[in-house]
Order: structure tokens, then C-alpha cells, then sequence
């Protein structure tokens, strides 16, 4: 069986043809974009490509799927893939590890969804940091307006329109304060152009 490991890089690719039978391999370097690992793959016409789990492994798999060709994305937290007393460590031992590991069927494999999934696991992450922000905002906000001795109301009334208006009332421009002046309710955040945001 033809292997080809690729150790991929923010720019560039190294990747490692290698033979099961006789371990005979070679390196072989590209540019890591659709066009340079399909003229890589085209070049080598491996059975199977082993590849690390990393933030660009999906879009590898989906053109290396779309090549018809077998893949295998390692785990790399499994302790056959960690690094222990190893003085030299580059791309090519990694790819030559890899390899290997693959010909002896050793590699633990990540299981790596469809596009479409990843796209709307994508999707829901990033509405969680957003609301993150968002609380983490809004606990700031009482904070700072506790140490002027004001207190917000308690839950989601402060933060309707009407809670964002009393906010928006008490906003200065900040040319307008004086250094000694500055607090929680001289701020010069324009809270009328702030919409409540919907957990729906």
C-alpha cells in the first residue's frame, strides 16, 4: 500500500510517500491550498493519506474525499503519537511517524463530520462566545455602577428598552468630564443605539 503523510503547515506541506511493504519513502513539499495538495496527491497516487487533526483538517478531507482517496485523521493526544526523549523532532520524522503508524494500523482516528455540519457547529460556537461577551459586558456594567452606588435591577429588565434608555440618560461625552470626574455614569457609550439580544 502507497501512503502519504502530510505534516500540514499554516503555509507550506511536507508530506511523506511510503511504501508499506519495503519502507522505502520519499518527501515531497508543497503549498498547503487546495491546488498545491491535489497536484501533491496527483504526484504520489497514494491508496490512503494520513493527515493530524487540526484547525484545516476539514477542508483537506473534503477535497481528498472529493479524490475518491481513503483518509486518515490521527488523534494526536494518543500515545502513540506523542513525543517522548526525542532530542530532533521537524516535518519530515513527523510525516515519516505518521506513515508508519498508518502502515501498521496504529493511529487512532478523529472522526471528522460533513461540511455542512461543521459549518453549523461553527455557527453555534460562535453564537456562545457572543453571549459570553455579552454577559461578561453586562456583569461589567453593574459593576461599575455599583461602585458610583447605583444598583441595576435584577434579571433582564435593565437591559430592555426602557432599562437602556435610563442607561442612555446618563451617558456624557467623555470631552464634557473632567479627569476627576470619570465613573460608571459618565461614560460616553451611546446605549440608545444598543439592542437587547435575543437567547432565542
Amino acid at each position: 500500500m502507497k501512503i502519504l503523510a502530510l505534516d500540514l503547515g499554516k503555509y507550506k506541506t511536507v508530506g511523506c510517500a511510503y511504501e508499506s511493504e519495503s519502507g522505502a519513502h520519499q518527501f515531497k513539499r508543497g503549498l498547503t491550498t487546495p491546488a498545491g495538495l491535489a497536484r501533491m496527491v496527483q504526484e504520489v497516487k497514494p491508496d490512503r493519506v494520513v493527515i493530524e487533526i487540526c484547525s484545516i483538517a476539514g477542508w483537506v478531507c473534503d477535497l481528498l474525499w472529493g479524490l475518491g482517496i481513503e483518509v486518515q485523521v490521527a488523534n494526536t493526544s494518543d500515545d502513540a503519537w506523542r513525543w517522548r526523549k526525542v532530542k530532533q523532532k521537524d516535518d519530515r520524522r513527523d510525516a515519516l511517524k505518521a506513515a508508519r503508524l498508518s502502515a501498521v494500523n496504529q493511529i487512532r482516528e478523529v472522526y471528522v463530520p460533513a461540511n455542512e455540519v461543521r459549518q453549523w457547529r461553527t455557527l453555534i460556537t460562535y453564537r456562545q462566545q457572543l453571549v459570553r461577551r455579552r454577559t461578561k459586558i453586562k456583569n461589567h456594567i453593574r459593576d461599575l455602577l455599583l461602585r458610583e452606588g447605583q444598583i441595576l435591577a435584577r434579571g433582564s429588565s435593565c437591559w430592555s428598552q426602557v432599562g437602556l434608555a435610563q442607561l442612555a440618560a446618563q451617558a456624557r461625552p467623555s470631552v464634557s468630564v473632567g479627569r476627576q470626574s470619570y465613573g460608571a455614569v459618565n461614560c460616553s457609550w451611546n446605549w440608545s443605539s444598543c439592542e437587547p439580544f435575543s437567547d432565542s
